[in-house]
């Protein structure tokens, strides 16, 4: 048999290892035996949350170092002056956009009392913003503020991925130094 997830059958002092009448044993009838089976199930799920929610971080932070090394190319590319005046706004905008919206991708999932759905929606628009900027510049459509302006909206999505991510790292039991 099961283990009843919401409202117990049958009373609990009732409950034996052979189960209620008419049905099979219970092997996680007594409390120790189901509190390690949980117990090994919640660390497993928590090895392959930790595992995911880093792979989320990871991916963050590679996509904005992946930009650094052809700044100023990516910039003429865009239509902008290749100075370093330009170079540092293509940067700062997206950084702005982070400064703005974590705070505001935590209020959300705080009211919705859910991160994941927001974390998906924040790594989906963060990739479609890439692939719009990407857009730009093959197709010369767009110049330099239309890129400047998708780096922002990239840095508003990106950042609810990656800050609401190292959140429920940190939420996960049993491993602030692990996380």
């Amino acid at each position: 048999g099961e283990w009843p997830r919401c409202r117990e059958p049958w009373p609990r002092a009732a409950r034996t290892v052979m189960g209620p009448p008419g049905q099979k044993p219970d092997p996680w009838a007594t409390e120790a035996t189901r509190d390690k089976y949980l117990e090994s199930q919640r660390a497993a799920v928590t090895r392959s949350e930790r595992v995911r929610l880093a792979g989320v971080v990871f991916v963050v932070l590679f996509t904005q170092l992946l930009v650094y090394p052809g700044v100023d190319e990516l910039v003429a590319a865009l239509g902008g002056d290749s100075s370093i005046d330009a170079s540092t706004a293509f940067l700062a905008t997206q950084l702005v956009a982070f400064v703005l919206f974590s705070a505001v991708w935590g209020a959300l999932s705080d009211r919705a009392g859910r991160r994941i759905p927001f974390i998906v929606v924040g790594a989906l628009g963060g990739a479609v913003a890439y692939l719009a900027l990407l857009a730009v510049v093959f197709t010369q459509v767009g110049g330099f503020r239309t890129a400047l302006a998708l780096r922002f909206l990239e840095g508003a999505f990106t950042i609810g991925a990656f800050s609401l991510s190292i959140t429920m790292l940190m939420d996960l039991d049993g491993g602030h130094g692990r996380n």
